[in-house]
C-alpha cells in the first residue's frame, strides 16, 4: 500500500511536468520552424501525423500492407463498423454476419471473431472508449451509447501485458531506432463467488486508491454496466487495467535491455512500407503465445499481434516507470521531440506539406463532438 501511495503522489508529478514539457517543446519549434502545425509533416502517412483524430482503421490497413508475407498475422482481424446517427445504427443481426467473416463492412481480412472482442472508437483520442467486450449484450451497449464509427478487433488472450516500442527513423534512410520499450503490469481482483465485480472493486485497497487518488477517472469507468454487475465465479482472476489506455496500469516496467539490432531490425520492417511514410511513434504489440520477454526478439513473427500504431501523440512510456523523476523526464522526452521536428523538417524539404490551421479546427472539432451518451462508461 506504501508502494501505490507513491507511485500514485509520483505519478501525479510525472504527468504535471511532462505535459508542461510538451508545451515548452512544442513551443520551441513552432519558433524555430515558424509554423504552429509542424509536427504534422512527422508520419505522412497518417492523418495530422496521429497526434488526435487519426482513422485507427486507416493506420491498421496501411500497416496490414506494410507488413506483408514475412508479418502475415501482425495486424488482428479488425472490422470497422459504421454509426451514422440514431437512426442509422447497427442491428445485432449485421454484427453477427460481421464477426462471422462477412457483411460489407471494411474489415482487415475475412477472419471470424469470438467473443472477447477489443471495441473502440475509430478515432486516435489517448485510449478514450476502450472496451473488452464478453458477450452480444455488452455489445449492444457499446453501439447504444456510440455516436462514432467504432472498431472491433481480435482479443489477444495471453496473460503478458502490452509490449510498448517506440520507433523513429529519419525520411530516406532504411534504419531506424528503438528509443523506448516497456511492458505494464495491471492490477487484478480474484472473485470470491459472491460478490459484483463493482463490489470487488469498491473493496480492492489498492484500487480504490489509484482512482481516488491519481486518476482523473476512475477504474470503473474502463467497464460496461453489465461487466460490473456481473457475480465474479470464485478463482477467476479480473484484469482491472484498461486495453489501450495508458492511464490504467499499477506501473510500468522498463525493458530497456531488449533493445538490440534484431528489434530495429523488426521494426524496420514493419514500417518502411507504411503507405506515405511512417517515420515517428509507439507500437502496441501482443504476442499470440506465453514466452519469456527477454525472447521476444526471437519469436516466429507469425506470434506478432501489433494492437495500434500511435504517431506523434505518442509518449515515452518508461517515464512512468519505478525510479523516474522529473529531471529524468526533462532529459529523456527533449531530445525524441527534437528528432520529431528533424523529421518532419525533413520530410518538409521532401515536398510533404503541413496541415492548415483550419483543418486542423475541423479534425480538433471532430474530436470534441465525438461523445458517447452519458451512463456508467
Amino acid at each position: 500500500m506504501d508502494y501505490i501511495d507513491h507511485l500514485a503522489r509520483k505519478w501525479r508529478s510525472i504527468f504535471w511536468w511532462h505535459r508542461r514539457i510538451l508545451i515548452i517543446a512544442y513551443t520551441y519549434f513552432v519558433i524555430r520552424s515558424w509554423d504552429l502545425l509542424w509536427f504534422t509533416t512527422t508520419n505522412p502517412g497518417i492523418l495530422g501525423s496521429g497526434v488526435r483524430g487519426d482513422s485507427k482503421y486507416d493506420t491498421l490497413r496501411k500497416l496490414k500492407v506494410a507488413s506483408g508475407s514475412r508479418w502475415p498475422n501482425a495486424v488482428p482481424t479488425t472490422v470497422r463498423v459504421p454509426v451514422r446517427d440514431d437512426e442509422c445504427r447497427p442491428s445485432a443481426e449485421e454484427l453477427k454476419e460481421a464477426m462471422e467473416g462477412g457483411g460489407p463492412w471494411e474489415r482487415t481480412d475475412r477472419g471470424v471473431l469470438s467473443f472477447p472482442v477489443i471495441a473502440k472508437p475509430d478515432l486516435g483520442a489517448n485510449g478514450w472508449r476502450v472496451h473488452k467486450v464478453d458477450d452480444m449484450d455488452q455489445l449492444a451497449e457499446y453501439v447504444a451509447n456510440a455516436n462514432h464509427d467504432f472498431l472491433l478487433q481480435k482479443y489477444i488472450d495471453t496473460e503478458e501485458a502490452e509490449i510498448n516500442v517506440f520507433y523513429y527513423r529519419m525520411p530516406g534512410e532504411e534504419r531506424g531506432a528503438v528509443c523506448d520499450i516497456t511492458t505494464k503490469e495491471f492490477l487484478k481482483a480474484m472473485g470470491n463467488g459472491r460478490d459484483s465485480l463493482e463490489t470487488l472493486l469498491n473493496k480492492n485497497e489498492d484500487a480504490k486508491h489509484l482512482q481516488e487518488s491519481s486518476m482523473r477517472i476512475g477504474l470503473k469507468k474502463g467497464f460496461t454496466r453489465a461487466q460490473l454487475d456481473r457475480m465474479v465465479p470464485e478463482g477467476e482472476v479480473v484484469h482491472l487495467g484498461r486495453p489501450g489506455n495508458p492511464h490504467f496500469w499499477e506501473y510500468v516496467v522498463d525493458l530497456g535491455k531488449l533493445k538490440d539490432a534484431k528489434l530495429v531490425e523488426m521494426m524496420d520492417d514493419l514500417s518502411l512500407g507504411f503507405e506515405d511514410g511512417f517515420y515517428f511513434g509507439r507500437y502496441d504489440i501482443r504476442l499470440d503465445v506465453k514466452v519469456p520477454l527477454d525472447q521476444l526478439t526471437s519469436v516466429d513473427p507469425s506470434t506478432i499481434r501489433i494492437l495500434e500504431l500511435n504517431g506523434v501523440g505518442s509518449e515515452l512510456f518508461r517515464i512512468y516507470s519505478r525510479g523516474f523523476t522529473v529531471q529524468r523526464v526533462w532529459r529523456d522526452c527533449w531530445p525524441i521531440w527534437r528528432i520529431c521536428w528533424e523529421i518532419a523538417m525533413r520530410n518538409k524539404q521532401r515536398g510533404v506539406k503541413p496541415m492548415t490551421v483550419s483543418e486542423a479546427r475541423a479534425i480538433w472539432g471532430k474530436v470534441k463532438s465525438v461523445k458517447f451518451k452519458e451512463g456508467e462508461w
